[in-house]
């Protein structure tokens, strides 16, 4: 019996990426960094950095293309702060007029290294210390670091008598049962 092998349809997220990359080809005869990013009011999208601006996109499935929303200078922005977090980055641009967040969710390392090397923009990073870059201390709100911290220690003495477990399973069914016999 043969089986045909079912074509795997591109994520919406490739589709947008090639969207953006075509249109940035065509266009400036460049290909920028293209990432998913956030912004205004909790809304998602594509974001295309290049030297000059930053571009933000919205992917419409019904037109297999993508959409500009908004194009962002970068010449109109005096620095940059960038937050990164387990899994995002914040960059905040500021100019004297306008101000600008864009969140990050991929590759932000990536990006700070593109603005150091490539861009003429002040950077400033925001450092953490070590127990703040955990998650439920980020806030230093102390229910919510007593509530993780519990949460943290249920999870540890799982993981440990799960091990001890399996240790006393294995020697109990090494060791040898001796039979009892009984007379009669």
């Amino acid at each position: 019996m043969s089986k045909k092998k079912e074509e795997k349809k591109p994520s919406e997220d490739k589709l947008a990426k090639q969207a953006i990359a075509k249109k940035y080809q065509k266009e400036f005869n460049t290909t920028p960094i293209i990432i998913r990013a956030g912004f205004k009011e909790n809304k998602f999208g594509y974001a295309a950095i290049t030297k000059d601006h930053v571009q933000l996109f919205e992917y419409d499935k019904n037109i297999d293309d993508v959409i500009s929303l908004a194009t962002h200078q970068i010449s109109d922005y005096e620095n940059v702060v960038i937050d990164h977090y387990a899994i995002k980055s914040i960059l905040q641009f500021k100019g004297l007029s306008k101000n600008f967040e864009l969140i990050v969710k991929e590759e932000g390392k990536k990006i700070e290294s593109f603005i150091q090397n490539n861009i003429d923009i002040e950077i400033q990073k925001v450092h953490r210390k070590l127990r703040n870059k955990i998650l439920g201390f980020r806030s230093n709100t102390k229910w919510k670091m007593i509530v993780t911290s519990s949460i943290y220690l249920f999870i540890t003495v799982a993981v440990v008598s799960g091990i001890i477990d399996k240790k006393e399973n294995k020697v109990a069914s090494s060791t040898p049962k001796q039979e009892i016999k009984t007379e009669k």
